[in-house]
C-alpha cells in the first residue's frame, strides 16, 4: 500500500499534531510512519474538493505480510480550511490487517 485518504464532510487542511501509523503485529505498537504538519509537504495531497487527503506511505510502512496495523489520528491533526478550526481525532477504530497482497483502505470520517 503506498497511500492512505481520509475523507472528511468539509475541505481540510494539515494542522499541528500527528497522523501517525502502526504496526501491531506482535501485540506491542512499532511506529511506522508519522505525518505531522512539518513534514506533510511532500507527503499530504489534497483532492478537488479539499475533503479528502492523500497520505504518501513510505515503502517500509505497511512492510509486513499478515500484518496488523492502526492508526491515530490526533486531535487537531487537521482543521477545517474554511474556519481554522481544529477537528476532533480519529481513537481505537481505524484497525486492519494486511494479507499477502496489501490492498488500498479509504476511511470515510463524518
Amino acid at each position: 500500500m503506498d497511500q492512505i485518504a481520509i475523507t472528511y464532510i468539509a475541505p481540510v487542511s494539515i494542522s499541528t499534531n500527528n497522523i501517525t501509523i502502526y504496526d501491531n503485529t506482535t501485540g506491542i505498537p512499532l511506529i511506522r510512519q508519522i505525518i505531522s504538519e512539518g513534514n506533510s509537504k511532500n507527503i499530504v495531497k489534497y483532492s478537488k474538493d479539499g475533503k479528502t487527503i492523500f497520505i504518501n506511505t513510505l515503502p517500509t510502512t505497511f512492510n509486513n505480510p499478515n500484518g496488523s496495523y492502526y492508526v491515530i489520528v490526533d486531535d487537531n491533526s487537521v482543521k477545517d480550511l474554511k474556519t481554522g478550526q481544529p477537528i476532533m481525532g480519529i481513537y481505537n477504530i481505524w484497525n486492519f490487517y494486511t494479507g499477502m497482497w496489501i490492498i488500498s483502505i479509504m476511511l470515510f470520517y463524518y
